[in-house]
């Protein structure tokens, strides 16, 4: 099952019966339910990365008239600390 079928899981659980019906809301509560899960925030990402890539495809291809996505944001990355020479 791919990364992208655990939100669409999510969204029936929540009763979501359409893209159209998606939320920003609804995103949230998904980083929070993934951060709850205890997933690293690259593994965050790895789940969101084709949600949002969905969502704008949507958006192009008129179903959507905005991506929820657009007002929400992705959980922070920690920017590596490189190594001292």
């Amino acid at each position: 099952m791919g990364v992208s079928s655990y939100f669409l899981i999510y969204l029936r659980d929540q009763g979501v019966p359409e893209p159209s019906a998606i939320t920003p809301t609804h995103l949230r509560e998904y980083i929070v339910s993934l951060q709850r899960r205890g997933l690293q925030d690259t593994t965050q990402h790895a789940y969101l990365r084709p949600v949002k890539t969905w969502l704008r495809w949507l958006v192009e291809e008129g179903d959507l008239e905005v991506s929820p996505m657009e007002r929400v944001k992705m959980p922070r990355l920690e920017a590596p600390i490189p190594a001292p020479f």
